[in-house]
């Protein structure tokens, strides 16, 4: 009968959705940063090399830096009007952090089964009057400490972060550790990063199979 078809389809549809959510799960784990949770108008928390302040990650980088979570109602001492919205919930990652910065990062590690992977995160960058916020933004990405490329984003921010997503797909099995470093130079105080998101790649013979 039609009803006895349409509950035929509607298991199937169900059946062929679990794969396709598995392989779209998030690996990584507090990719927006939003932990630990920042009072709104706190402006910051800085996270100090060595520690595991921001949750899930490791602060990486010369002894005595650091990075900073910085949340959506942040507001600079000289007024410079900026909105520091983030690209994905709340919060985001300066990782220029305070003083004179170098090349410090988060990395965090993660158990995979072979195969082929896709990471994509969100590179923050303001142009503004404040010309100590620099003019770019470059992140290198390292998987499991050898540079795997380094992302700029040169777009002007105005009146707010502008943010630019970039991505990068690569194969790994077992433990694989994913970091980041700040790639600006010592006088550029503002490096965002956000929306951290590691997925599987299905296989081209998953995607046979689902259709």
């Amino acid at each position: 009968s039609s009803k006895k078809v349409a509950v035929g389809l509607s298991t199937m549809a169900l059946a062929l959705a679990w794969p396709v959510s598995a392989y779209a799960a998030n690996l990584i784990s507090n990719g927006s940063f939003e932990t630990p949770i920042l009072t709104p108008g706190s402006d910051f928390l800085i996270a100090t090399v060595g520690s595991s302040t921001v949750t899930g990650w490791t602060v990486t980088g010369p002894t005595g830096k650091n990075v900073a979570i910085i949340e959506a109602l942040y507001n600079l001492p000289d007024g410079a009007g900026i909105n520091f919205a983030a690209a994905d919930g709340v919060q985001w990652i300066d990782m220029t952090g305070t003083g004179a910065n170098s090349t410090e990062g988060l990395l965090q590690s993660v158990v995979l089964t072979p195969g082929a992977y896709n990471l994509s995160f969100y590179v923050g960058n303001v142009v503004a009057a404040a010309a100590f916020l620099g003019t770019q933004s470059t992140v290198s990405l390292f998987i499991n400490s050898t540079l795997a490329q380094s992302f700029t984003n040169v777009g002007a921010g105005g009146a707010g972060v502008n943010w630019q997503q970039f991505s990068y797909n690569f194969s790994a099995s077992g433990p694989t550790s994913i970091e980041f470093r700040n790639g600006d130079a010592a006088n550029d105080h503002l490096n965002g990063l956000d929306n951290v998101v590691l997925t599987a790649v299905p296989e081209p013979e998953t995607y046979a199979m689902l259709l």
